[in-house]
């Protein structure tokens, strides 16, 4: 089990504005890990830009490792 969301993972940006089916599929560009040593912020990237999230408002679909692995 891994505790940080890292760059390169699979996320779904969950957005109570839009319905579930139009939520999008970003990755994560940049991390931002609080005093603690775990991350609360993020950068994704979108086909409209990069923005700060944070990892509350979302979802992991596939970690950097498995992407690389070719298990999706």
């Amino acid at each position: 089990m891994r505790d940080n969301i890292q760059t390169v993972d699979l996320v779904l940006e969950l957005d109570p504005k839009h319905n579930r089916c139009e939520w999008k599929m970003t990755r994560i560009v940049g991390i931002y890990p609080g005093n603690d040593g775990l991350v609360q912020l993020v950068r994704i990237m979108t086909r409209d830009g990069e923005y700060d999230r944070p990892i509350h408002k979302l979802s992991l679909i596939a970690t950097k490792e498995e992407l690389n692995a070719g298990l999706l």
